[in-house]
């Protein structure tokens, strides 16, 4: 045809495999030589286009042949440069680490996939529980130098530091063990609704005054370091994540504390997917963080005063789990209206059944995983490594993308005329609640699809997304009667066409799919109904 050839330089091809037997087919292998595909089984490959900045808006055009012997198939491939630029979000993506001291190609990395926030759990996020002649000091060298590369990439925050986690106070601990005092283990139930919805092993640091004072003045530590290195960057805290359900007096009493030294320092209330686990943490956290019965979530939050942020997982389906990622990176945290979205995880190396939901993975592969460290003395360098990503990692960036556009049609809408931001806000109005009848937005989300939408959906919206920013104020599909405004006039107009007796336009073909049919009425009845 007339479209330009596609540059072969912008195509990259790679197989995507499974790391391991055990686990999820997604990983990207560079392709260096022919692929060897067995009879009668699947094989899948990740094509990734890299066209320049100042590419020449238009559509590109080319192919990929495949070739086994004598036969050979041939994909069509198509690339469009559309002629507008994005807006960015306001919306933040992050992500749940573990291993925090990374090369600083990592953090660029993540921040290429639109991410500004990490997590860093206590353990091994670089902070150093010393006793100095029975006083506590904190060491911050290998913390700083995390922090140098987070700036370095550009990532802006926020940076959440967890202090224990679902089975450990994991910083109580740390001091404890710094100043010799007990430590207890105990088996706990977590009651929600009258019944039993998880168990757990907990090792916890014994209350005491003395640790109530220790538990203060590291946090003071923190918070004095952080004001003086990074004041641009939010430092938010998560005391105990899913345990506090354990224990809420323990945690209200460690959120008072923390607010006499970190008063601008917002806490995290971990709710999972109940919105009865949000109510008993409505006086001791500042955030509701949240994976299902998302609407739930977010009018307790409005009504309480709370921040609402978003939080998911991939599954280890190779198509539906890349779906997914993009979906929680992207247009679900918008139809949650989510300051943040978080996904877990990034690099849970080494840990039982968790590397189906790693993101990258380094290589040639360490002899030694378990970096699940307690105390910092093991800590191997990954310098020399390289990371090998994922199809959900590719995805998340899709994402990214689906909310800039979001964030670039919304911008034109604000500075549209009438006709226009009527159209427009109706179309959005339509994803908006489509994306809300998800099953996430109306129920729990435990052994449930992250998003319900078919893949198709998201490709669908964000070419009705293109369409709002491209559409020109004077070809609004709808105005049939050409008088700037869409009313009852207009649905007699378009009756008319489907009638044979006008001739159909633009305006005719509502529903944007190059035909006036019925369809288009139906449509047209919608628009009207909803501005009513």
């Amino acid at each position: 045809g007339d479209s330009p050839a596609l540059p072969e330089s912008w195509v990259e091809i790679q197989r995507v495999d499974r790391r391991t037997d055990t686990t999820t087919v997604k990983w990207l292998y560079d392709i260096e030589s022919a692929v060897e595909v067995q009879a009668q089984k699947t094989a899948f490959f990740w094509i990734t286009l890299h066209p320049p900045e100042d590419a020449t808006p238009g559509i590109y055009a080319g192919t990929v042949e495949l070739q086994s012997g004598t036969a050979s198939r041939v994909l069509a491939l198509q690339c469009e440069i559309l002629p507008f630029l994005l807006d960015e979000t306001t919306i933040k993506l992050a992500t749940y680490t573990l291993r925090t001291d990374l090369p600083q190609k990592v953090f660029f990395d993540m921040k290429e996939h639109g991410l500004d926030g990490i997590w860093l759990p206590w353990h091994v996020n670089g902070i150093t529980v010393t006793n100095v002649e029975d006083k506590l000091v904190l060491d911050f060298s290998i913390f700083d130098s995390t922090m140098q590369k987070f700036q370095a990439a550009g990532m802006k925050g926020p940076v959440h530091l967890s202090l224990g986690n679902a089975w450990n106070t994991t910083y109580e601990i740390f001091l404890a063990r710094a100043f010799g005092l007990p430590i207890d283990e105990y088996h706990d139930d977590w009651i929600v609704n009258g019944s039993v919805w998880r168990s757990a092993e907990i090792t916890a640091a014994r209350i005491s005054p003395e640790l109530d004072s220790l538990f203060v003045e590291g946090l003071r530590q923190i918070y004095d370091h952080w004001k003086a290195n990074y004041p641009e960057i939010e430092l938010t805290v998560m005391i105990y994540d899913e345990q506090m359900h354990f224990f809420l007096d323990r945690h209200r009493n460690r959120y008072n504390l923390l607010k006499t030294v970190m008063p601008d320092i917002r806490v995290e209330g971990t709710c999972m997917d109940y919105v009865a686990l949000a109510e008993p943490l409505i006086d001791q956290c500042d955030i509701f963080v949240a994976a299902g019965d998302i609407m739930a979530h977010l009018e307790l939050a409005r009504e309480t005063g709370k921040d609402f942020w978003l939080f998911g997982w991939e599954n280890d389906n190779p198509v539906t789990a890349v779906h997914d990622s993009r979906c929680q990176m992207g247009l679900k945290a918008w139809a949650a209206e989510a300051e943040v979205t978080w996904f877990w995880a990034f690099n849970w190396w080494g840990q039982p059944n968790a590397e189906n939901f790693v993101m990258i993975y380094p290589y040639p592969e360490p002899a030694e995983l378990d970096w699940y460290v307690w105390d910092g003395s093991r800590r191997m360098s990954l310098d020399a490594l390289e990371f090998m990503s994922s199809t959900p990692w590719e995805a998340a960036r899709e994402g990214w993308d689906d909310l800039r556009y979001m964030a670039t049609a919304e911008k034109v809408i604000s500075e549209a005329g009438a006709v226009k931001k009527a159209w427009a806000e109706y179309k959005l109005s339509t994803i908006f609640d489509e994306m809300r009848s998800m099953s996430p937005f109306v129920g729990t989300i435990w052994k449930q699809p992250l998003c319900a939408l078919p893949s198709s959906g998201l490709h669908e919206i964000r070419q009705e997304l293109i369409e709002i920013i491209i559409t020109e104020e004077t070809q609004i599909p709808g105005d049939v009667s050409q008088d700037s405004t869409v009313n009852i006039f207009d649905l007699l107009e378009l009756l008319k066409v489907l009638s044979g007796r006008v001739e159909s336009s633009f305006a005719s073909d509502v529903d944007m799919d190059g035909k006036t049919d019925i369809f288009d009425l139906l449509e047209l009845l919608k628009w009207l109904a909803a501005t009513e």
